[in-house]
C-alpha cells in the first residue's frame, strides 16, 4: 500500500491540510484536533435554531446541541454576548457568547426545569471518574444548581441509569465551578441504536425531583454559563477551545440549517408532472441519521420555461432521500412541459431556508 501523507487540523487558519515530511505537530494542535471535551458547542458559539427562546415548559432545543425541559415551572434561553477580552470578567476573555436562563419557578412536587445535552454513545465514558467545569453565575445569592449524568442505553436497551449526580451553589459573581462525578460501568448492558450519555443542569426542582438534582429546589432566577467542559481527568483542565470550522462540524452532525438568504437562486429543478417540480439538494456534511425537515421562510419562486415562470410556489415537501441529501417536490400555479429544467429561488422578502434536525 502506497504511504499517505497525514492530514492535520491547521487552528490558526481552521483548515485541513497535508502535514509537509519536515514538519512536526505542536501538542496544542494533536489535542485540539482529537478533544478532550466529550461535549458540542460547549461555549455555545453555535445557534443555527435561533438566539431566543422565549419562556415555556416543554422540552427543546436552543443553542447547538442543547436542549431545555421544563414541567410547571418555564424557562427563558437567550444568547447574550460576551465583550471582547471578557469585559470586567478577565476570566471570559476566550469566549465570545454565554446561554443565560431564565426561570421563573412554580411551586409543585412534579416541576422542575433545566438545560441538558446528550452525549452520543454510552461507552466513551464507560467506569470512568469524569469532571465537569464550568463559568458561571446567578441573580441571586447561594443559587443551588444540582448536576446530573444519566446513561441511556437506546429504546430497547437496559433501563437507564440516572442520579450520576453532584451540586454546586453559585453567587452572583461569575466563578469556576468543577465536580467529579464516577460514572458506572456499561459491562453487562444491552446496548442499542440511539444511546447516550446526558449532562443535565437542573436550575429547579420541586420535591419529586430531590433525588436526581441533590435537593437543588425551587427557586425563580436567572443564571449565566459558559465554557461547559465534560473530560475523563479527576481534576479541571482549561477549557478547549476548537477552532471554529471544528466546532460547526461537530454541530452539523446533529443539525444543519441551509439559509439561501433573500432573492438568490439555489438549485436546478426538472418539471416532473402537469404542475410540478423536482429537484435535490446535497447538504453540508453527513447528519448522525436521516432528519427531520422544516421549511423556514417564503416558499421558493420558479423560474424555468411555462408560463408560471417567476411565481411562487404553492406548496412544497421537503423529503430527506439519506443523511446526505435531499429531494424537493414543488407545486407550480401553472403547467410546464415536462422534462424542461428551470431553477428555484428564494423571495426577496422573508428569504427560505430548511432547518435540519437529526438529534438524540
Amino acid at each position: 500500500m502506497a504511504a499517505r501523507t497525514p492530514l492535520i487540523l491547521n487552528q490558526s487558519t481552521a483548515r485541513v491540510e497535508e502535514l509537509a515530511a519536515a514538519d512536526t505537530i505542536p501538542g496544542a494542535m494533536i489535542e485540539g484536533l482529537i478533544g478532550r471535551n466529550a461535549l458540542i458547542n460547549g461555549d455555545f458559539r453555535v445557534w443555527q435554531r435561533g438566539t431566543n427562546f422565549p419562556a415555556a415548559t416543554g422540552q427543546r432545543y436552543t443553542a447547538d446541541r442543547w436542549q431545555v425541559n421544563a414541567i410547571g415551572s418555564t424557562i427563558w434561553i437567550q444568547r447574550v454576548d460576551i465583550p471582547p477580552g471578557g469585559g470586567a470578567v478577565p476570566m471570559l476573555q476566550k469566549s465570545k457568547y454565554m446561554l443565560q436562563a431564565i426561570v421563573s419557578s412554580v411551586a409543585g412536587a412534579g416541576n422542575f426545569a433545566l438545560f441538558q445535552q446528550r452525549i452520543e454513545g454510552v461507552r466513551q465514558l464507560s467506569g470512568k471518574t469524569v469532571t465537569v467545569s464550568f463559568k458561571a453565575k446567578a441573580s441571586i445569592a447561594n443559587f443551588k444548581v444540582g448536576v446530573e449524568f444519566q446513561q441511556s442505553f437506546g429504546n430497547t436497551g437496559s433501563a437507564g441509569v440516572d442520579s450520576l449526580n453532584a451540586s454546586v451553589t453559585l453567587g452572583t459573581d461569575w466563578q469556576e465551578y468543577a465536580v467529579q462525578i464516577a460514572l458506572p460501568s456499561v459491562v453487562g448492558k444491552t446496548i442499542v441504536d440511539n444511546d447516550y450519555l446526558q449532562l443535565s443542569f437542573w436550575l429547579d426542582a420541586g420535591a419529586n425531583f430531590a433525588g436526581r438534582s441533590l435537593s437543588a429546589g425551587q427557586k425563580s432566577g436567572t443564571v449565566s454559563v459558559t465554557e461547559v467542559q465534560v473530560e475523563d481527568s479527576n481534576v479541571a483542565t482549561a477549557f478547549e477551545y476548537r477552532p471554529d470550522a471544528h466546532e460547526r462540524m461537530l454541530c452539523d452532525r446533529y443539525c444543519q440549517l441551509l439559509d439561501f438568504g433573500n432573492g438568490n437562486g439555489f438549485t436546478l429543478v426538472m418539471i416532473n408532472g402537469v404542475n410540478s417540480v423536482l429537484g435535490f439538494l446535497p447538504l453540508q456534511s453527513p447528519m448522525r441519521a436521516v432528519p427531520t425537515a422544516t421549511r423556514r421562510g417564503d416558499f421558493p419562486t420558479y423560474t424555468g420555461p411555462g408560463s408560471g415562470s417567476g411565481s411562487t410556489l404553492t406548496g412544497l415537501t421537503i423529503i430527506p432521500t439519506g443523511v446526505a441529501r435531499l429531494a424537493l417536490v414543488g407545486t407550480i400555479s401553472v403547467s410546464g412541459t415536462v422534462n424542461q429544467v428551470g431553477y428555484l429561488g428564494s423571495t426577496s422578502t422573508n428569504g427560505f431556508q430548511i432547518l435540519l434536525d437529526a438529534e438524540l
